[in-house]
């Protein structure tokens, strides 16, 4: 009875460890270079700059966090069911840093040849010495039957403007202003966006979106006109996406928000 109750506390103990780990790994993280991972309870969405990486299912062995495909295969009839793993040594985690260390060859080739990737929690990135003065964005696509074509205009005095050309009809010409709070939201959010550290992207993403965002701070601008953005950038482009729930807007006549400086 004694060896019965011991078997069951080790088992006990061993399943908490295990919901404990999950539960400190399921966050975003962001490296320092633009690496980004996120992990739920059902997939891992893993990226490096300039290097876009389909959601992986995963489980956890031990301190091996292996994320896997499965398919199968005109090669064998579609009759056998394929899998790939992609193995990543769990060196260190704690509630603010994660540190991953690529050990099979798939894994190498997701992180672009990195020894290892250190990671802190994405809520805790944050430009403390950032200063925005303006942002210009659009979203543009005419794939899979629909068009798309809204742009946004923002300034720091809190002004707020907005075109939606697309399938609106008719089309909305729209200006406002943030409240503080509102205000302050996209702030915090610009500031976590890593934007001095972004870059242009020549990857393509056929038959999707194409984005243009020009951003004035620190005295400096940068503009990115492309098919993808970071998942450093996920939160901000949400948040413009559904601007005109956030702002109280006027309707006005036409007018055109130039897209470049």
């Amino acid at each position: 009875m004694k060896k019965q109750f011991l078997l069951f506390i080790l088992i006990f103990s061993l399943f908490y460890q295990s919901k404990a780990q999950e539960n400190t790994l399921f966050k975003a993280w962001a490296g320092k270079n633009l690496e980004y991972i996120k992990i739920d309870s059902a997939r891992v969405y893993f990226e490096t700059a300039g290097n876009w990486q389909p959601g992986r299912r995963y489980y956890l062995i031990g301190d091996t966090l292996r994320l896997y495909d499965s398919y199968t295969s005109s090669g064998d009839d579609f009759s056998k069911e394929h899998v790939d793993n992609y193995d990543f040594l769990i060196r260190k985690k704690k509630t603010n840093k994660l540190i991953l260390i690529p050990l099979d060859s798939n894994a190498k080739y997701m992180a672009r040849g990195k020894r290892r990737l250190v990671y802190i929690d994405r809520k805790n990135v944050v430009d403390k010495d950032f200063v925005f003065k303006e942002l210009k964005f659009n979203v543009y696509s005419t794939s899979w039957n629909q068009f798309i074509n809204f742009s946004i205009f923002i300034d720091s005095a809190k002004n707020v403007m907005y075109t939606d050309r697309g399938k609106s009809s008719p089309r909305e010409y729209g200006t406002g202003k943030f409240d503080d709070d509102t205000y302050a939201e996209f702030i915090r959010i610009i500031k976590s966006s890593e934007i001095d550290k972004l870059q242009p992207d020549s990857q393509k993403v056929y038959d999707g979106e194409k984005y243009t965002l020009y951003i004035d701070y620190n005295q400096k601008s940068k503009q990115l006109e492309q098919d993808t953005l970071p998942p450093i950038t996920n939160e901000l482009i949400s948040f413009l996406r559904q601007i005109k729930k956030k702002v109280k807007f006027n309707q006005v006549a036409p007018f055109v928000i130039k897209l470049s400086p």
